[in-house]
């Protein structure tokens, strides 16, 4: 068989839809919409029909004031017909020589998928995220037999799917049992646009990069509209201490059974266990629904988020290590250590 591997366009978009059908528009704002540039789609076709892809999503990443391309790797597809024939490490090797045009320092990616990942070059990861399920104290439920049966239901729907949304629910359910000890601050805190959110961003992330010396998601208002548009709604806060001094903020969405922090900067000497606590105060006056939980997940192998896991309270739920991750290193050497991987870096 004659299989070319080629570079996809935009009037390529329904080709790239027979193989994976995600949908015309999420191909469009995945690889070809200019916020989210230079991202680029690599094909393995005979004739003219798609058989198998390799996509490179651009992600900025922020280190000392210093902005960075990196890649994600997303839409990897090789049929059947074409396994066995070095097809995907064609795809890979293709979309990485595109990628070091534009002096990308790696790709990475969470898939389970790893050893097509490692024969294409990549570095491994597994158990490297944990999650934390924190009661934010809206309303204690102790041990009634309706929210006992609630817990049951949703462990066996688990249990049974290893679903994911299920796994987050069953947390979030679980940390509802958990008491909240009543503690006030007096910090202020309020809503801020994604503007507001990326200036403070920046120089808040520069204050502790100088004592963890990692990179972090370059969160722009550009990023934010872009996952808006695809759905992801990110309400964001800003907290300042007794001296007006901006001292944390977060990016979080709601869910139906509990808010989920998907971006955030916290200062040094701050404990997460008192961010929580003016979060809850935010929410007290800003939010009338019935979620009694915030989950945060942290990358167990990045010492700022290590740094951040040893401030929390007691008083919530920790998952098992699980996740695995894949990393090709481009114009420098990466290990996931080096990467703060928020949450946000996974949605799409």
């Amino acid at each position: 068989m004659n299989i070319e591997i080629c570079k996809a366009s935009d009037s390529n978009i329904s080709e790239l839809n027979i193989l994976n059908p995600i949908g015309e528009e999420i191909w469009k704002s995945e690889f070809f919409d200019s916020r989210k540039q230079p991202s680029f789609v690599f094909a393995a076709r005979i004739d003219s029909r798609f058989l198998g892809v390799e996509g490179y999503v651009s992600y900025q990443l922020v280190k000392s004031k210093c902005t960075f391309e990196s890649h994600r790797s997303e839409r990897t597809i090789v049929l059947p017909e074409l396994r066995g024939q070095g097809v995907f490490n064609k795809l890979i090797d293709s979309c990485h020589n595109e990628s070091m045009l534009h002096n990308s320092i790696c790709c990475w990616g969470a898939t389970s998928a790893l050893k097509p990942f490692e024969k294409a070059g990549f570095q491994s990861f597994t158990k490297w995220r944990s999650y934390y399920f924190i009661p934010l104290g809206k309303g204690f439920k102790k041990w009634r037999f309706k929210h006992f049966y609630e817990l049951i239901t949703q462990a066996r729907l688990f249990y049974k799917k290893r679903n994911f949304d299920d796994f987050l629910k069953l947390g979030s359910g679980l940390a509802d049992l958990l008491l909240v000890l009543k503690k006030k601050t007096n910090w202020t805190y309020h809503q801020i646009d994604f503007t507001s959110y990326q200036s403070s961003y920046l120089v808040l992330l520069e204050s502790t990069q100088s004592t963890f010396n990692d990179f972090a998601m370059n969160s722009s208002k550009n990023l934010f509209e872009w996952l808006q548009d695809r759905g992801i709604q990110l309400e964001c806060i800003e907290v300042k201490n007794e001296f007006n001094e901006v001292i944390a903020i977060l990016a979080y969405r709601r869910t139906d059974y509990a808010f989920i922090l998907e971006d955030w900067v916290i200062g040094l000497n701050i404990k997460f266990s008192d961010i929580v606590v003016a979060f809850r105060s935010y929410l007290k006056v800003s939010d009338n629904s019935s979620i009694n939980s915030l989950i945060v997940s942290l990358n167990n192998k990045n010492e700022y988020h290590n740094w951040m896991c040893k401030s929390m309270s007691k008083w919530r739920i920790k998952s098992p290590n699980v996740g695995s991750f894949v990393i090709k290193n481009g114009i420098k050497n990466i290990d996931i250590k080096d990467l703060r991987i928020n949450p946000i870096w996974l949605e799409l």
